[in-house]
């Protein structure tokens, strides 16, 4: 029989999107200081090997960290913030 209660309902298994990931990652990386303001991450293309992830994901996540102040472009080269 089907057992339906509180202690075997359960939140959906949702499966983090590739920018979100990259993201993460990146973040991390900030605030446990192992990138400081200044710091110049590796162009998209071999962060995008890196990740082993679409460079357009790679972009995505970038976008979300300028978003929230944690990385400024300046000359086309992203750098911590």
């Amino acid at each position: 029989s089907h057992i339906s209660n509180e202690k075997t309902a359960f939140a959906p298994a949702k499966t983090k999107r590739a920018c979100e990931v990259i993201y993460d990652q990146i973040y991390n990386k900030i605030v446990q200081g192992e990138l400081e303001p200044g710091d110049r991450l590796p162009p998209e293309r071999v962060l995008a090997e890196q990740f082993q992830r679409s460079r357009p994901s790679v972009r995505e996540a970038l976008r979300m960290l300028q978003q929230n102040l944690f990385l400024y472009t300046s000359d086309a080269a992203d750098e911590a913030r």
